[in-house]
């Protein structure tokens, strides 16, 4: 599912303008990743998954075409980690 299947289905499930639901969504998004990315804190949704930002430190790393060692700068990113799935029945 991509972003506009997933706007014409919430739109439909909520009875809203799909205009409407796109601007709650890429709010929704934009709030979050401000939010970890800012503060580095964390967002969990309940029964959904955690927002987290992950750090990966530097390390050492070989060109596959010149095979010159190179240094691989850090970097951060925002990580998802969906909640774990209740058992059914």
């Amino acid at each position: 599912m991509n972003r506009q299947e997933l706007i014409k289905a919430v739109a439909q499930d909520c009875n809203l303008t799909s205009v409407t639901v796109k601007r709650a969504i890429i709010s929704a998004f934009k709030v979050i990743e401000n939010a970890v990315l800012s503060s580095s804190d964390k967002v969990q949704i309940a029964d959904f998954g955690t927002f987290k930002l992950r750090v990966n430190k530097p390390r050492k790393g070989i060109n596959p075409v010149t095979g010159v060692a190179i240094n691989i700068p850090g970097s951060e990113t925002l990580a998802f980690r969906p909640a774990k799935r209740k058992k059914q029945g």
